[in-house]
């Protein structure tokens, strides 16, 4: 019952963001050879939404855990980041949990994601542009 719980919520998630998979422009972060980690996202055409993923891969005893990730193709404003498709209880990968960053700090800094859960783990990261009022 957990697994198919879970997987109704995958199948929501990916519904949510598929016109920005599908659709949006793709920036490769980290490739994945010569890493034992990769990552690439996607931004929809207007930038107001993008999505991360990163993925760990056999790290073996020495892991390298991924430094600084710098993000592409968002902009100056704000965004909400929200990791998806994570099972309940599991350790969340983001050190502050769901946070609004600046566009910029995203791109000139990047995330930090913590892939502590073994080996080949990995996680979803949905961003949403925060429009002033």
């Amino acid at each position: 019952p957990g697994d198919v719980e879970f997987a109704k919520r995958c199948v929501a998630d990916y519904k949510r963001i598929r016109d920005v998979v599908q659709g949006g422009d793709l920036y490769r972060l980290v490739s994945p050879y010569g890493s034992s980690y990769a990552s690439l996202m996607y931004v929809s055409d207007d930038g107001a939404r993008a999505v991360v993923f990163i993925w760990g891969l056999n790290r073996g005893p020495n892991r390298e855990y991924p430094s600084r990730i710098r993000l592409k193709g968002l902009s100056a404003a704000s965004y909400r980041l929200v990791e998806i498709t994570r099972e309940r209880g599991a350790r969340a990968h983001l050190a502050d949990g769901d946070v609004v960053i600046s566009g910029n700090v995203l791109m000139d800094f990047g995330l930090e994601p913590m892939l502590s859960n073994g080996d080949y783990d990995s996680c979803v990261i949905e961003l949403t542009r925060q429009d002033r009022d």
